[in-house]
């Protein structure tokens, strides 16, 4: 099974006896080549060529003992996938039939060619999730890593073996899909950790040695079953020794050198040449990657870890988040941008959950809403990306035993969350909540934000941020932190809207980049460079703000901020409720949006961190700015081109959940204005929609949809005319070039192609591209069993929003 658009792809045969040399045909075409090394022949074709359809290979052979044969092999020709160089939507082990037509790209396979096949077939690229973390050998104790008590834990791949038998075993995989140009994916040892976190602590003779290399004495934190809770001082869940033991080690100035025993010892272990699953995953992306640099090799949880930068080898960065509040999505996507950082070649994949557990949302697990699910995928989607992926989908799409929120209420009642939790544990239930609304909601979503956007998310960048949240790994480490969180400061960051950089250990040790502000939540301890960096930073006129836990010495200059009063949850909830009566229970209304608008100001009043936001109003020097509350922004760039991208996050609680208190699940549409500091912006296009916003006194007004979001272009110039010109009269088998202008058009605009048949169906290959500053070549092969006739193109671009249509013939 071939899509139209695999490129040349190749079929391997091995004859009984030795061939001299074969000719190769497919529908009485030739159509590729034929390589002959004694048995063995090479058979290479386009696709491209033949037009979908069944057809058989015909090869026809001489031998070298003078004997000819005619040999023939069914193959099929498929409909063209979505390009590969465009926004995929992958599916996280999973393959279902309803999956077809849905938006889904990537689906599971497995290595098989049978089930790529029948996946391509359906126009979906496979995956595999691939588990393997090395083989020991018996006897062989360099091989394994052991806990205290010398029990095995995982293959120690510090070992030279081990490394070699990874490497092998990950040229074996690559040697299984060589040949397959649909298989796409491999997500490698997903939750799996090997010395990253968890129960990892390594006390073999051979991890022994390497920690006394570095000054470090292990036999500190081996247990010895004297104390109670003696494992919850000694190891943290995220892969770090507890300080307790050693608090000679803890510097008085918590500014931690590069050479403290304990920290230079853990930079080993996690780094990209250390003891850990980091090693293992990169030299098996390595190896796969020699073979098939095209796949996506995807590592989750990455994030799941200590906070550094040690992934080299991956080229896809990949976690997941439950997002009961969506300034979770936020951090997530910042910091899986910071695991990226430095890697162009590393690319992000977030993985917006099918699942709330029990207790997030209500007393039972069920689905996300609806309005919040697309929410968190506009956010993903607000950040460069090439790959967004989802774990549990069939269940989003399929009912099953799934109960909708009304057959809840029915089985256990319309009460509270403590009421509802009571008649659980007496009825013995345990629903898990389906919102039918999602499947259709994800079929939007692809229709409206990961095609139509598909070429320009993954080629746009971050513009440079003013803003910048350090999560460190010292600070982790010396601070005891068992579970890393942003803090009451961080989150309020993330919750402003504003677009942030999230700098780890060796970003703050590299120099401190062109940054108005530096916030460091729960900060115990930094390293001793970035310390410095830091002072300087101050002495240079920038701001390092920090909420009442810094105990970082030597920072003189910080803002010291308190966290915030307490929030009167239930007065906003009453206030909320009475304005939902007063409108009548209608939430699209005018004046519902304008009073939960001035509601939502009260509240974000009361919870802020007293002075946070004027200090960021006063200290940050941004292209953007808005006085609007609950929305999240980017400053994305593309060449000279400059882009806003908007998610609305105004909120209320719904019929699913809304009953708990915990979630405000139904987005309510709202009015925002963008500020625009840079006098050059003074042209703004409304990609959504395809249309120009006027930019009035600097300012541009937007319509936020509920949950959702506006993406908006900015150039210097105003783009001109929309022109499409190619060969008139075009022969089979020849390549079609459609070159495409706008006028002044600058960075990257998106663009619409179609191309129909002479009886008016849409080709599978169209496709969405873009614009590369003004002017694209739009190239594709017209097969040699074309239908003769009149092809048309149409093709509309999305800023101003032209169309144009371009007819020419395919001579018979």
């Amino acid at each position: 099974m071939f899509p139209v658009n695999a490129g040349i792809s190749t079929i391997l045969f091995d004859s009984a006896k030795p061939a001299a040399s074969a000719e190769l045909r497919i529908a009485s075409f030739k159509t590729g080549t034929v390589e002959v090394t004694g048995n063995r022949l090479t058979c290479r074709f386009d696709p491209a060529l033949l037009m979908p359809g069944s057809y058989s290979l015909e090869l026809a052979c001489r031998f070298t003992d003078g004997a000819t044969g005619n040999f023939s092999f069914p193959i099929k020709v498929g409909k063209a996938l979505r390009p590969w160089e465009n926004v995929q939507v992958n599916t996280w082990n999973e393959y279902r039939p309803e999956f077809e037509g849905s938006g889904v790209t990537i689906a599971a396979s497995g290595l098989e060619a049978h089930k790529i096949d029948a996946l391509a077939e359906k126009q979906l690229y496979g995956n595999y999730n691939l588990n393997y973390f090395g083989t020991p050998r018996p006897g062989y104790p360099e091989d394994v890593a052991v806990d205290s008590s010398g029990k095995t834990l995982y293959p120690d791949i510090r070992s030279p073996y081990l490394k070699t038998d990874v490497s092998e075993y990950g040229r074996k995989v690559a040697e299984a899909i060589k040949l397959a140009p649909t298989f796409k994916a491999i997500v490698l040892n997903s939750e799996h950790h090997a010395g990253g976190a968890g129960n990892w602590a390594n006390f073999s003779p051979s991890e022994l040695r390497r920690a006394r290399s570095f000054g470090l004495d292990l036999e500190k934190w081996r247990l010895t079953g004297e104390k109670t809770n003696e494992s919850f001082r000694k190891f943290m869940p995220m892969g770090y020794l507890g300080t307790t033991v050693a608090p000679e080690l803890v510097p008085e100035s918590r500014a931690i050198p590069a050479d403290n025993p304990l920290y230079a010892y853990l930079l080993d272990h996690h780094g990209p040449d250390g003891g850990t699953e980091v090693v293992i995953n990169d030299l098996l992306a390595e190896a796969i990657l020699k073979v098939r640099p095209d796949l996506l090799m995807m590592q989750d949880p990455v994030m799941r870890r200590p906070a550094l930068r040690s992934y080299e080898k991956i080229n896809v960065a990949q976690d997941w988040f439950y997002y009961t509040e969506l300034s979770v999505m936020v951090n997530g996507v910042e910091g899986l941008g910071a695991v990226r950082r430095g890697f162009p070649e590393m690319t992000t994949s977030t993985m917006p959950q099918f699942l709330f557990k029990e207790g997030m949302a209500a007393p039972f697990a069920g689905m996300p809403p609806r309005d919040m699910f697309r929410e968190a995928c506009w956010i993903a989607a607000s950040r460069p990306m090439r790959v967004i992926s989802f774990w549990n989908t069939g269940n989003a799409f399929l009912k099953g035993n799934q109960m909708t929120a009304d057959e809840i209420k029915e089985l256990l009642g319309n009460a509270d969350y403590a009421q509802t939790a009571k008649t659980m544990k007496e009825k013995k239930a345990n629903p898990f909540c389906f919102d039918p609304r999602l499947k259709e909601e994800f079929r939007s979503l692809s229709e409206t934000l990961w095609v139509p956007f598909g070429a320009l998310m993954p080629n746009w960048e971050n513009a440079p941020r003013k803003l910048a949240v350090v999560r460190s790994f010292a600070s982790d480490l010396f601070g005891n932190v068992r579970w890393p969180n942003t803090g009451v400061i961080g989150t309020a960051i993330a919750e402003s809207g504003i677009p942030f950089d999230i700098l780890l250990d060796n970003d703050l040790e590299k120099g401190i980049g062109n940054y108005d502000v530096i916030v460091l939540p729960n900060c115990s301890a930094l390293p001793e460079k970035g310390v410095n960096n830091l002072r300087e930073f101050i002495r240079r006129g920038g701001t390092v703000v920090a909420d009442d836990k810094l105990k970082v010495k030597g920072l003189e200059g910080a803002v010291i901020l308190q966290g915030p009063a307490q929030w009167d949850e239930e007065a906003f909830r009453q206030k909320e409720q009475e304005i939902l009566r007063q409108a009548g229970g209608k939430t699209d209304t005018p004046a519902y949006i304008e009073a939960m608008e001035e509601l939502q100001k009260e509240t974000d009043r009361q919870k802020q961190t007293p002075g946070l936001n004027e200090l960021l109003r006063k200290r940050l020097k941004t292209t953007f700015s808005t006085s609007n509350t609950n929305l999240f922004w980017n400053h994305l760039r593309a060449g000279d081109a400059q882009y806003l991208f908007v998610v609305n996050d105004l909120r209320i609680p719904g019929e699913i959940y809304g009953r708990f208190g915990k979630v405000r699940e139904q987005g309510v549409a709202q009015k925002v204005s963008f500020r625009i500091h840079d006098p050059k912006l003074r042209h703004a296009f409304h990609l959504n929609s395809n249309t120009p916003i006027p930019v009035k006194n600097g300012e541009i007004s937007l319509e936020l949809p509920p949950s959702g979001g506006n993406i908006i272009l900015f150039t210097e110039k105003q783009p001109g005319r929309f022109a499409v010109s190619a060969e008139k009269e075009v022969r089979r088998g020849a390549r079609m070039s459609v070159k495409l202008s706008l006028e002044n058009g600058s960075g990257l605009i998106p663009v619409n192609l179609e191309l129909f048949l002479p009886d008016g169906t849409r080709s599978s290959l169209s496709r969405w591209n873009v614009l590369k500053n003004g002017s694209l070549a739009w190239e594709f092969t017209i097969p040699l069993n074309a239908p003769a006739g009149d092809w048309r193109i149409r093709a509309a671009e999305s800023a101003t929003g032209q169309v144009k249509t371009f007819s020419f013939r395919v001579a018979p």
